[in-house]
């Protein structure tokens, strides 16, 4: 197992070119790499310089990394239409009192998968959009919408993946509480685009009254 350094460098570095791009790696993939091209007894220093952000990674899933362990261990099954692979993020499922978006804890991986399964089927996502990124929903018996988050989100969100790489998603909408001002908007530019729902209601998940309801941000 490799020795992993995690810490801030105060040296400043040029922002761009090879200096730059050996030094400082821009997000899980390039400490991933760091890591497994590391012999066993190696160190491996990941750091970053103040002032030029940090990447969206934990120290935890550094320390994950470094033991081996898989941060979004995948799912055995392709969806239906597109053949896509899926993984299971563990940041999303930490369930704790982190900021990150925790699925519902009565939902089992299949039934994750099954949500994103339905919204590659339907291809729930906006064509306009230069990403497919696509969106689902947890469906109960009788057409009911469940809730798929632990802040009672009904809609999942599963942003676009790299060229053969496995999907994942996050409960995003509705957000709860909305407040006037600044907030207030931060959550409308986490909604999901409107074409989104309408396609949930061509395809049968949902009625005009629910996709309207759902759109604006109250709960079903």
């Amino acid at each position: 197992m490799a020795i992993v350094e995690v810490g801030r460098r105060y040296t400043p570095l040029p922002k761009k070119g090879p200096e730059r791009s050996r030094d400082f790696p821009r997000g899980r993939s390039e400490i991933r790499r760091m890591i497994d091209t590391a012999g066993a007894s190696e160190s491996v220093r990941i750091s970053w310089e103040v002032g030029m952000g940090l990447p969206s990674v934990s120290m935890g899933e550094i320390a994950r990394m470094a033991r081996g362990e898989d941060d979004c261990p995948p799912h055995d099954e392709l969806t239906r239409r597109s053949q896509l692979a899926y993984c299971f993020s563990v940041k999303h499922h930490r369930h704790d009192d982190r900021d990150d978006a925790q699925w519902a804890l009565d939902l089992t991986g299949p039934e994750e998968f099954a949500i994103f399964d339905l919204a590659d089927f339907h291809d729930l996502s906006d064509p306009e959009a230069a990403k497919r990124n696509l969106y689902g929903l947890r469906i109960g018996p009788g057409g009911l919408i469940l809730d798929l988050g632990t802040r009672h989100q009904q809609v999942a969100g599963f942003p676009e993946a790299h060229p053969n790489q496995p999907w994942h998603g996050y409960p995003l909408w509705p957000l709860r509480r909305w407040v006037p001002g600044p907030a207030n908007r931060m959550a409308q530019a986490m909604r999901p685009p409107k074409v989104v729902f309408e396609r949930m209601e061509a395809a049968g998940l949902l009625s005009r009254t629910q996709r309207k309801r759902l759109f604006k941000g109250d709960h079903l």
